[in-house]
């Protein structure tokens, strides 16, 4: 079973899919995807796989030849991530963040004073899963026994991890973890940015890796 929904912009059209794209749903899928892009060839599209649990080889071929045709892909998982990196032959790029907002944890009836030690322990994760054919894991939130992830990433060791950083003591971290950071002004100035970025690039030096690191700019246009 797979839903199918399709949301609409000015700019842009969002094809979002929730379930196992296989089967008769791989056709279904493919008409939506025509059906869009034929109706305004200049539109942006973009498909969103987060909610995709499994993709068989006729769905693989479906998004690869989606991606020939324009189409963007959003993705979460670690399965689905590298089967997009598979099918962009490594063009994925992995943004990961442990999020500014409490609300989002009490949600799930977690404290907020968990989520650095949590996302140390999903980094970990995640990187293993990507680069080791089998493992097992037991940490302080996880424990998994003999994990087999597949497919593996298209580039080697991984996909490019560039980390969302915000509180003032995440730029120095990440710098000495040696991760590009993505950054975003919420409460000030950009120019307020100058003394966070320059303690990751200190840090960053600091710990040996070469070069000054990667910093991007998010800036939401409404």
């Amino acid at each position: 079973m797979l839903r199918i929904t399709t949301e609409q912009s000015k700019e842009s059209t969002k094809i979002k899919l929730e379930g196992k794209l296989a089967g008769v749903w791989v056709d279904e899928v493919e008409q939506t995807w025509q059906s869009v892009a034929q109706s305004n060839p200049r539109e942006s599209v973009f498909v969103d796989l987060c909610g995709v649990t499994f993709i068989d080889a006729r769905g693989k071929q479906l998004l690869r030849r989606m991606h020939r045709q324009g189409a963007g892909f959003r993705c979460c998982g670690p399965d689905i991530a590298a089967t997009v990196d598979q099918i962009s032959h490594g063009r994925l790029i992995f943004g990961v963040g442990r999020s500014g907002f409490p609300r989002t944890y009490q949600a799930y009836g977690i404290p907020y004073a968990e989520s650095q030690e949590r996302f140390a322990e999903t980094l970990e994760i995640l990187k293993r899963a990507w680069t080791e054919d089998s493992f097992s894991y037991e940490g302080k939130f996880y424990s998994f026994h003999n994990i087999h992830l597949v497919p593996k990433p298209y580039q080697k060791p991984h996909p490019e991890l560039r980390l969302a950083v915000n509180s003032p003591d995440s730029f120095a971290a990440v710098g000495t973890l040696g991760y590009p950071i993505f950054v975003a002004v919420r409460i000030g100035t950009l120019s307020e940015l100058g003394p966070n970025i320059a303690s990751y690039r200190a840090a960053w030096r600091a710990a040996g890796h070469p070069g000054n690191g990667g910093v991007y700019l998010r800036a939401p246009v409404y």
